[in-house]
């Protein structure tokens, strides 16, 4: 119907005593919210209700300093269930940054966390979360891969690529079983990979001409049920079926 309906209002203020965190992230149940504070070599995940009050420490994490372990958690990207899904930083020898995707159970058990280079994350599904990005953030070295979490089993797959270029931009379906990929080759070639395998099901080319931009479309929508894309070219809608 169009129409929204206000389910209620939360105050972050301080006033409020609402605990002091860079974000806030809520269930997709919609029924808590998950935060991270960090103070000198700890992180730590928080969960609570939505009166913001007695929140429960879920993990805590000390700082290591062994190369490619996870340093610090930085921001909760996605909290389904009991899975809280973050992001993170990883030791370096040296000042270049790694970034990652790692997940605890609101039990605090099961972490995993794995790193990806500087990532960019999907979150818009709620079965999978996925991180894809480059080696540098600086240079744009795509690594040709990319990392999906799934919420259930905390299991971390690796996506990889036909062209490394084409972890510059990934995009997750609807219930995480599939991707989607771009890569100007010299042409712009969208390409759907099945997550669990790495294979390439299908691939299309584009008829937009290669530009300094990640792709030719700014908005990608795979619905896994009924096997069909919808991909938004300047301010036309295309649809694919697969």
């Amino acid at each position: 119907s169009n129409q929204l309906k206000l389910v209620k209002s939360i105050d972050f203020s301080q006033a409020n005593n609402a605990p002091q965190s860079i974000n806030y992230r809520l269930s997709y149940e919609g029924n808590e919210f998950a935060y991270i504070t960090n103070e000198k070599d700890t992180s730590t995940i928080y969960i609570c209700g939505l009166d913001l009050r007695n929140p429960k420490k879920v993990y805590e994490h000390k700082t290591s300093h062994k190369t490619g372990e996870l340093s610090r958690i930085n921001t909760i990207q996605n909290f389904v269930g009991n899975t809280l899904v973050f992001s993170g930083n990883a030791h370096t020898p040296s000042e270049t940054t790694l970034m990652g995707i790692g997940s605890v159970t609101t039990a605090g058990k099961n972490l995993r966390f794995q790193t990806q280079g500087y990532a960019w994350f999907d979150t818009f599904s709620t079965k999978r979360t996925l991180v894809y990005g480059a080696q540098d953030m600086y240079d744009k070295v795509f690594s040709g891969k990319a990392y999906v979490l799934d919420h259930e089993t905390q299991e971390i797959l690796k996506l990889q690529f036909k062209n490394k270029k084409e972890s510059g931009q990934v995009i997750l379906s609807i219930n995480g079983r599939y991707a989607i990929t771009f890569v100007d080759d010299p042409n712009w070639i969208m390409r759907l990979y099945e997550v669990q395998t790495s294979n390439c099901i299908k691939e299309w080319e584009m008829s937009s001409e290669p530009s300094e931009a990640k792709s030719p479309a700014s908005s990608v929508s795979i619905d896994d049920d009924i096997r069909k894309i919808y991909v938004l070219i300047g301010g036309t809608l295309y649809t694919a079926s697969f």
